[in-house]
Order: structure tokens, then sequence, then C-alpha cells
């Protein structure tokens, strides 16, 4: 195939490879979310230091439904 000819024959012959990437990623996301939230409420930590994962898992979730949002499939 001569890909000069066709731009899109890279792109559309890598798609199923990012499949599974971009229908797991947000669930990946998300379960990366509640895992930070857990280790914020559940581990001997510092204030300072479950307010900041606390905000870490904020950002997470934010990326995760973000992601899984404007995702195209």
């Amino acid at each position: 195939m001569n890909v000069g000819s066709n731009p899109t024959a890279i792109s559309r012959s890598c798609l199923p490879l990012w499949r599974p990437l971009a229908v797991a990623g947000p669930a990946a996301l998300v379960a990366a979310n509640l895992i930070t939230q857990q280790a914020a409420q559940l581990l001997p930590v510092s204030r300072p230091a479950g307010i900041t994962m606390s905000l870490a898992a904020l950002v997470i979730a934010v990326v995760g439904v973000g992601w899984f949002a404007l995702r195209r499939d």
C-alpha cells in the first residue's frame, strides 16, 4: 500500500490497537480515583497530605470523566 497517496492509512491501521485503551482508560482513571480517595481516608497521613490526596483524586476523576465524554469511537 502506498501510504503517501492515502494519509489516513496509517491512522486506520492503528485504530484496533487503540480501541482497548480508549475503552479502558477512563475506567482505569475512575478506579485510580477511588483508590486514592480510600487511601487518603484509611492511611495515617497528616492533614495536608490527606487534603493533597483528596485533591489529586478529584483531578483524576475529572480527567477520567472528561476522557470518557470526549472520546470518539
